[in-house]
């Protein structure tokens, strides 16, 4: 509890506080934006990297991967392998297995695609939930010739059953098959990054051969076991697999690694870099709150001498000046957090959809408990240093020469210096704001392979029994057809996986009359199954031969398309026209060259690429890709009415222009850099209010100065000179130590810029000319009110 000395200097704080209304309103913006961008982004970078999963004692989970040497350090795992995996781990108290997937719900309203997985009849137990209703699956269910059941998600039974009370009496007829409901998820269960309506039984849908990698596999450490001796165990399995089918399991290993680090692995950096940023501005705004006491401390120097002369101790000086700092953090932290909660609002609604669990991100107590803390060191720390220079007593025996103008030269270096750290620590934001501008725009230019202009994309799920597989082929065909009869229809066509999405297809390949690669050795390549006039759809270009067309109908000889990038690698001095490679174990004859397309992202450049004919390879999953006719775009509307003139039933997905896919693979680069640059502008507007603090306080103390200048014929270009000058060494200073500071701090972001260097000359010439007009400015006002001083006023001041 505060004593009565302690309530007067609370009392006396707020009154002073009160009489100096310009110093609060700086003080609080610089306390506001310090403490809220401080604040939201701590919130962010706790609810993403440090909160667990939302699994009891989800720190024990952990995700299993196979590994090759030949294709990737985490791939999918094949079955039968999790199937020896579960016989001989003894390091895991349990070891499940899912795949995402979907179905279509008919007979429910209008028919609709829902987000599934497949999963084994352990797999509530790993994760450490219950169902909300009902059972999960039985072993005898999760088995070939086992009951068709599912479990249901609460929000499916809430909205699509309007929360049915015999739920589990019901059936859904998904794919085209009765299923019974046997259970009710929890609300709100869905695993990390992958929403999920309904659970079906894994192994129904799974094919058992070791060869086919297609399961995600989850597993919960026992209790005395570790990462490395889970490791050790897997790593002897997998040897033993290995020497038991050399033909599937050879060359391959096994991958562990926590759940969370899978989930959050590929947003660190960028959260780390964005974390740093908002610790500058925080800095920044403590120097700049220090600078603003320090010169009310002077500007209150009489007011100081009185109270030391009446007896008051150094202590209580400092405790004045300290309490007077912490009154006027409370208020900017209620402001902080207020604008931080309004901050974060915004943060998620603009964030991409694949910023890993950002829609997560609350403003929770431990991120005011930041907040708070953050506020008292603040407060403490800027509070501190003017009230203890305040308290000096060789300090109070000149404050009589500084009423009268000559000021303190000590006080006077360390409040430049201040100023002079604050446009330091921008112009390192500035740079590392232009330097990801930079990478963007570097982005924006890279070719893609394909034009994305005026293309309507929707997916679809033809897997049998949906459409019988002996028809798929036909589908696509009439499918094809009739887009292409639509007026306003430049050309339509599909493809299994389009490019920028988060999936793909890939295949070993080798040329014919190659020996075959031993396991673990192969050469991959990306494929892509196309139908109709998909490459007349995407504008990709036909290099040489010709594009898939009748002649390739299914009693055709197996006929292939490669890229570009194909010929360079594997032609590079003959003709592949004619040619033949073999895709798997099956050779095809290449009869035409496409330009290459960058599949996965502007900033990723992936494996060689080939295509195969619908008519000749089963695509069970499809994107339509209807281009319009210049001037206009076909409708969602008129899409799902040619698709369900074939199949009423059939849910038309994820309708989407494809030029909404290309710019959300920038999402997550412009979001951060949307960031960084509010960043890096609240920083150069707090350094803007500290030069022109210095600068008002400097007119202030040299008015006499000003008088006698003007007295022996200074002209008013002069003085305004005089006083800019000032400002620009300052600026000197801080960006002389912004650059020494910025030299290995930049380094840090190497990894996430993109055909541009950390010395790109454009950015830092702009980053310096940005410091330079915005010194400028700051410095102009002050100035232009010490140019409009009469020489008999000024000699007057005393």
């Amino acid at each position: 509890m505060l004593g009565e000395a302690g309530w007067a200097d609370l009392r006396t704080a707020v009154r002073g506080l009160r009489r100096s209304r310009g110093f609060l309103i700086a003080a609080l913006t610089t306390l506001t934006l310090g403490i809220g961008a401080s604040t939201a982004v701590y919130s962010v970078f706790r609810s993403v990297l440090l909160r667990p999963l939302p699994f009891p004692d989800s720190g024990r989970l952990v995700r299993i991967f196979e590994s090759s040497s030949g294709l990737s350090p985490t791939m999918a795992v094949a079955y039968p392998n999790y199937v020896d995996w579960v016989a001989g781990a003894r390091k895991f108290s349990s070891l499940s297995a899912y795949r995402p997937t979907g179905v279509a719900l008919t007979g429910v309203g209008e028919a609709r695609r829902l987000d599934t997985v497949v999963a084994s009849a352990n797999f509530l137990e790993t994760l450490g939930l219950r169902v909300r209703q009902g059972r999960f699956f039985l072993p005898a269910e999760d088995r070939r010739g086992g009951d068709p059941v599912v479990v249901i998600s609460h929000a499916l039974w809430r909205d699509q059953l309007d929360s049915d009370p015999g739920v589990l009496q019901r059936s859904l007829t998904l794919d085209g098959r009765s299923y019974s409901v046997i259970g009710v998820l929890p609300p709100g269960f869905a695993l990390p990054g992958l929403p999920v309506d309904a659970i079906l039984p894994v192994v129904p849908t799974t094919r058992e051969d070791r060869d086919a990698h297609q399961l995600r596999v989850v597993a919960r450490l026992a209790e005395g076991s570790t990462m490395d001796s889970a490791r050790a165990e897997l790593d002897a399995i997998a040897r033993r697999l290995a020497t038991a089918y050399p033909a599937t399991n050879a060359g391959q290993g096994v991958t562990l690694s926590l759940w969370l680090e899978i989930v959050v692995g590929d947003v660190r950096p960028t959260l780390r870099m964005l974390l740093a940023a908002v610790g500058f501005v925080a800095l920044i705004a403590c120097v700049n709150l220090s600078n603003l006491l320090l010169a009310r401390g002077l500007a209150r120097a009489g007011e100081t001498a009185v109270r030391s002369a009446l007896g008051a101790s150094r202590l209580r000086l400092l405790t004045l000046a300290v309490g007077e700092s912490l009154t006027l953090a409370s208020v900017g932290c209620v402001l902080g957090i207020g604008f931080a909660w309004s901050l974060l609002r915004v943060l998620v609604s603009l964030h991409p959809p694949g910023l890993a669990r950002l829609e997560e991100v609350r403003l929770d107590g431990g991120a005011l408990a930041m907040g708070v803390a953050m506020t008292v060191a603040c407060a403490v720390l800027a509070g501190a240093v003017p009230g203890w220079l305040g308290s000096l007593p060789d300090l109070r025996s000149g404050l009589q020469g500084a009423a009268r103008g000559s000021g303190d030269s000590s006080r006077r270096r360390l409040r430049q210096a201040l100023v002079a750290a604050q446009v330091g620590i921008a112009l390192v934001l500035l740079l590392g704001a232009g330097l990801a501008l930079r990478s963007l725009g570097a982005l924006r230019d890279v070719a893609t392979g394909f034009d994305p202009r005026n293309v309507l994309t929707a997916h679809l799920d033809v897997a049998p029994p949906r459409v019988p597989m002996a028809r798929i082929a036909e589908f696509y065909q009439r499918l094809g057809d009739r887009l292409n009869a639509q007026p306003g229809v430049e050309a339509a066509g599909s493809v299994d996986f389009l490019p920028f999405s988060p999936y793909d297809s890939q295949t070993t390949y080798r040329l014919e009359g190659q020996p075959e690669a031993r396991p673990g050795e192969e050469t991959w390549t990306d494929k892509a199954v196309v139908g109709g006039r998909y490459f007349q759809a995407m504008r990709i270009a036909l290099l040489r031969g010709r594009l898939f067309d009748a002649r390739d109908a299914a009693d055709a000889p197996p006929r292939v398309l490669v890229d570009r990038r194909f010929v360079e690698r594997n032609f590079p001095s003959r003709d592949p026209l004619g040619q033949r490679v073999v895709l798997g174990d099956q050779a095809r004859e290449i009869i035409g060259v496409v330009e290459h397309v960058r599949a996965y992202g502007l900033d990723r450049d992936p494996r060689v690429q080939v295509y195969l004919p619908t008519t000749q390879t089963l695509a069970a999953y499809a994107h339509v890709v209807v281009r319009s006719a210049p001037g206009g775009l076909v409708s969602e509307a008129q899409l799902r009415t040619v698709i369900h003139g074939l199949d009423a039933d059939l849910p038309v997905e994820d309708v989407r222009t494809m030029t909404s896919l290309v710019a959300g693979s920038l999402a997550e680069r412009r979001f951060s850099l949307l960031l960084l640059g509010a960043f890096a502008g609240a920083a150069l507007f707090l350094a803007a209010v500290g030069i022109y603090g210095v600068l008002s306080y400097s007119v202030v103390r040299r008015k006499r100065e000003v008088g006698v200048r003007r007295a022996l014929g200074a002209d008013r270009g002069s003085i305004v000179s005089l006083f800019i000058g000032e400002g620009l060494r300052l600026a000197a200073l801080g960006a002389v130590g912004g650059i020494v500071a910025a030299l290995p701090l930049l380094n840090l972001m190497r990894g996430l810029l993109f055909g541009v260097g950390t010395l790109d000359s454009w950015t830092w010439l702009t980053a310096l000319g940005a410091v330079l007009c915005v010194v400028i400015l700051a410095a102009a006002i002050p100035a232009g009110r010490a140019a409009v001083l009469e020489p008999a006023e000024a000699l007057r001041q005393e």
